[in-house]
Formats: structure tokens, C-alpha cells, sequence
């Protein structure tokens, strides 16, 4: 079987990086068993190490221009996305919950309507922080983030399906330090969205 080589995404400094490397493993496959390689990602510091075991697949990896942090996004599908964002610290890499804030955002927008489409008793359009898709976009300065949070776009959220906001949020504390519509979004940060997405129609609503 062909080795997969090791892919490396260097800090700004040279000093930290995040790894995607394969470990050959045998999987039970029809009561045969095959060498396969399984892919793992790493965050390597000098000051450790974390397997961060991440089931994501085509990763983006944006590191902030002091090197301090790192934001990864990636997904499981062409339409699901997450973002994970860690600090470089003395003691190691730490993670920061950077989407709460954007999350319980998004919510209050969409929370005191019914999505048209969609049955009575799913009428609150809240997936919640991990059903939202969140993309890192670029880093405004050395700990300000620009991300876009999105309602997949997936008929179970009817109306609302794929509306999207606009945030900038401090890493360090997961603060929100401004919001924007998407359109808005997208004229600043039009060099750095990724091209799947486009300004979604207006939501609709149960009359």
C-alpha cells in the first residue's frame, strides 16, 4: 500500500504547526482484513502536543499573525461545517470556544418566529451551537476573528434554511466585537469567503 505523506500547515513563526498525518491500521472489511490509512490531525507547540482525533475532512487551516492562535474549520459533507479555535499558550495548546457567543446570537434572531415549511412543533428554528455551521473567513488582527455562521442548508429548517451572519470575535474571550449581515459580510471580506456561499434569500415565516 502507498504511504500517505505527511501534509504541514506552519504558524507564522515557524516555531508551531498543525499536522495532518496517516497511521496504517487494519480494518475489518467483510471478514477480511485490510491495511488502511487513517487520518489524524495534530497541533505540535513547543511546548506540546495535542491529537486533536478530528473527524473533519477537507481542513482549513488559518493561523493569526502573532502565531498565537489557530482556527480550523472542516466538515463531515458538502454542507455541514464546524470551527475549532486554539490558543498557543506556555502550557500547551488550549481550545476556545469561539462560536458560543455567535451561536446564542443567531438564535435570538431567529428564536420569536416559525420557519414557513415546517411542522408546528419544530416551529423555534434553534439548532443550537452545534447545529450551526461556522467558517473561519481571515483574522482581522492578531486576536480578532472574522467568521460567517450559517443554518444549514437543509429543508428540515424550512424557511431559514442557509441565512447567515457575519461575526468578528475576540479568541480570547469569545466576545462578539461586531456583527454584520451577510451582505455586509460579504463586501468586507469579499478576498476571503470561501465560493460555496452566496447571500441567501430573505427568511420566510409561517403567516
Amino acid at each position: 500500500m502507498q504511504k500517505c505523506p505527511v501534509v504541514s500547515v506552519l504558524a507564522p513563526d515557524g516555531r508551531s504547526m498543525v499536522r495532518r498525518i496517516f497511521r496504517r491500521e487494519k480494518v475489518n472489511y467483510l471478514g477480511q482484513y485490510l491495511d488502511v490509512n487513517i487520518p489524524s490531525l495534530e497541533l505540535v507547540t513547543p511546548q506540546g502536543r495535542l491529537d486533536l482525533n478530528e473527524w473533519m475532512i477537507d481542513i482549513d487551516v488559518l493561523w493569526s499573525p502573532d502565531s498565537r492562535f489557530v482556527a480550523l474549520t472542516g466538515g463531515t459533507s458538502s454542507y455541514t461545517e464546524s470551527l475549532r479555535v486554539f490558543a498557543i499558550t506556555e502550557s500547551g495548546p488550549k481550545p476556545i470556544d469561539a462560536t458560543l457567543q455567535p451561536a446564542r446570537d443567531m438564535a435570538l434572531l431567529l428564536q420569536p418566529y416559525c420557519a414557513r415549511y415546517i411542522g408546528p412543533l419544530d416551529c423555534i428554528p434553534d439548532p443550537g451551537e452545534d447545529g450551526l455551521n461556522f467558517v473561519a473567513v481571515a483574522w482581522a488582527d492578531t486576536h480578532t476573528l472574522a467568521l460567517v455562521s450559517e443554518v444549514p442548508c437543509g429543508t428540515a429548517f424550512g424557511g431559514t434554511m442557509c441565512q447567515a451572519m457575519g461575526y468578528e470575535v475576540d479568541p480570547p474571550s469569545g466576545n462578539i466585537v461586531s456583527k454584520m449581515t451577510f451582505l455586509e459580510f460579504s463586501k468586507k471580506w469579499r478576498h476571503a469567503i470561501p465560493p460555496r456561499f452566496r447571500i441567501p434569500e430573505p427568511p420566510e415565516w409561517q403567516n
